[in-house]
């Protein structure tokens, strides 16, 4: 069956908006990022702090016992007062692996075990590939993930298009 001239312009339609919706998205990225970068060191602790002190106080991190923490980059939010409170109250604390495609949550044990690990080739801190360590995908899984983003809505959303934070 031929597709009918209506279907044709749908589809034009619809390729179009994709493609305003992809550039809309890079513009969007651009920003926050230039945003990110305008802060200052002082603020961002400040920010992180006051973000710690939130997510550390909320019911879900009150009630997980194994949690995966993706390290902070130097313009991100800063996790280690996170980090450090999941060390000292005894739930256990797992970082991404990537190897190739395959990405594993690799249990670390103090902030001295994370200050030692390895940089990749993206300054990433990371165990080495094949180092042994629980691995929490295959020994229990775990009940809480923190990971970063480029930009949130008010209500925790990742931003879309339609309303940036700044």
């Amino acid at each position: 069956l031929k597709p009918t001239r209506d279907q044709q312009s749908m589809a034009q339609i619809a390729q179009m908006a994709a493609s305003a919706v992809s550039t809309a998205k890079q513009e969007l990225r651009r920003k926050l990022r230039s945003a990110l970068t305008a802060i200052t060191e002082k603020q961002r602790q400040e920010e992180s702090d006051v973000l710690a002190e939130k997510f550390l106080a909320t019911e879900e991190y009150q009630s997980s016992k194994r949690i995966s923490v993706y390290l902070s980059m130097p313009t991100e939010v800063d996790t280690e007062k996170i980090l450090e409170d999941i060390f000292t109250s005894g739930r256990m604390c797992f970082i991404p692996r990537y190897e190739g495609p395959t990405m594993d949550m690799l249990r670390v044990y103090s902030m001295e075990d994370i200050n030692s690990l390895p940089k990749t080739k993206w300054n990433i801190k990371q165990p080495k590939a094949g180092e042994e360590r629980e691995n929490a995908l295959a020994s229990g899984g775990l009940d809480l993930i923190l990971m970063p983003g480029l930009g949130f809505t008010r209500v925790g959303s990742v931003c879309t298009c339609v309303e940036i934070i700044l």
